[in-house]
């Protein structure tokens, strides 16, 4: 992530989630926004194991900052309505 003069808009990561069954749903994200303050962005299902192989969908998220419980630390929680197909 890049920032100049606390505005990001190349904020993107790759991530899994681990189900309670073992299986696993990977997906990416691309959020931009300003430092402090609410990012908006995609996330996009990239894969699956197990039930999820071959899930598709993607939506758009809202992130919220906090402020953070320690120095050097950011934290935030995101809001979104998840939507996804499994074949």
């Amino acid at each position: 992530m890049t920032i100049e003069k606390g505005i990001y808009n190349d904020d993107k990561a790759y991530g899994v989630y681990n189900l309670p069954n073992g299986d696993k749903v990977f997906f990416t994200t691309a959020v931009a926004g300003k430092l402090g303050d609410i990012g908006r962005g995609t996330v996009t299902r990239i894969g699956g194991t197990g039930k999820c192989a071959g899930i598709q969908g993607s939506y758009e998220i809202t992130r919220n900052s906090l402020r953070p419980a320690m120095e050097g630390i950011g934290q935030s929680y995101i809001k979104a309505k998840i939507q996804y197909k499994l074949p």
